[in-house]
């Protein structure tokens, strides 16, 4: 018989946000700090997918955060309304630059994000992750769960 314990958990959405917040990183991954990152690094402001996102923020009052699933379903929404946009043009030479502006708007938001991810995780971060006590982090994550779930097991 063995005396090692094996224990599992699932890490799911928020569990970046959770482990930069217990090591009191002034930044975490939350869709707000992207939004505020993007507005201000985007070099582009004409952007069709970054005036989509600014739209979208300005619909949204002070009362409400945006998420992470936010962003994707507007995501989702300005490539589905910009494959009916190019469906509609009978010039191939039009449709291909229409296209290709739209790819290089993806690429800009896609390298934006890219960087706001290394200005968050720095490797200084991940040598502070590694460094973490896997029992007290595991502790404080159970802490989330409600009393019934937590008494279970």
């Amino acid at each position: 018989m063995s005396d090692t314990c094996t224990i599992s958990f699932l890490i799911g959405n928020g569990f970046d946000i959770a482990i930069l917040k217990s090591l009191d990183k002034n930044f975490t991954t939350t869709y707000g700090e992207f939004y505020d990152y993007l507005a201000y690094f985007l070099t582009n402001k004409e952007n069709d997918i970054y005036k989509a996102i600014d739209n979208k923020k300005k619909q949204f009052s002070n009362n409400e955060n945006e998420t992470w699933k936010d962003y994707e379903l507007l995501l989702k929404e300005v490539v589905c309304t910009k494959l009916i946009e190019l469906k509609q043009y009978t010039d191939n030479a039009l449709q291909e630059k229409v296209f290709l502006s739209f790819l290089e708007d993806w690429k800009e938001i896609q390298y934006t994000f890219a960087n706001f991810l290394n200005h968050v995780i720095t490797p200084q971060t991940l040598m502070d992750v590694t460094d973490m006590d896997g029992k007290t982090t595991l502790q404080k994550f159970l802490g989330d769960l409600p009393i019934e779930e937590y008494k279970k097991n």
